[in-house]
């Protein structure tokens, strides 16, 4: 059994660190997810420890004490690296990213999308693409007969995709009894 370094995982999920987003005051402790969700699912721009606002962050593999660092004053220049193809631009977190890879799962976590689409589409179809949750969830409950807890999703700071999914039947006993896991 391997042990992880704790000084080497998210402040807020504890999950080790892969990824991590940081502001202009170098604070690189948190997990990229965490950033992300607390940017566009919390409406967050501080960070997280010191609470100094961060008009902009950038996401990049946590790497220890080698970990990609900037000065305060390099932020405003992150939209012209942005501009010259050096970076990838996600207004939804007003981040930006070395890593298009990272930079594409981000932006789909901001989007709306679940994972029931990839499940119930059949090979070859595109998966199905919305600009407003309501359009998503009404196609939701009419094509896969399951429907999400609406004081949940007012109420669960997570991103849609991680959002529950419950039958009539499911959500009839969840409202009355809640459940474990939502």
């Amino acid at each position: 059994m391997s042990l992880v370094d704790v000084s080497d995982c998210c402040l807020v999920c504890a999950d080790p660190l892969e990824w991590t987003g940081m502001g202009p005051c170098g604070h690189k402790e948190i997990c990229s997810l965490c950033v992300a969700r607390m940017r566009f699912v919390l409406k967050d721009k501080n960070c997280v420890l010191c609470k100094q606002e961060c008009s902009s962050v950038l996401f990049t593999r946590y790497m220890g004490d080698y970990t990609a660092r900037l000065a305060p004053e390099q932020f405003p220049k992150l939209k012209s690296r942005a501009d010259r193809g050096e970076l990838y631009f996600c207004p939804e977190v007003d981040g930006y990213f070395d890593d298009d890879k990272h930079f594409n799962e981000i932006k789909a976590l901001c989007g709306y999308t679940h994972p029931i689409f990839l499940e119930k589409t059949p090979p070859g179809q595109q998966v199905p693409s919305f600009t407003s949750f309501a359009a998503m969830k009404k196609f939701i409950e009419t094509n896969y007969k399951v429907n999400f807890c609406d004081l949940c999703v007012a109420s669960r700071k997570v991103f849609i995709c991680e959002q529950l999914l419950y039958t009539k039947s499911e959500l009839d006993r969840h409202n009355k009894t809640g459940d474990e896991s939502g």
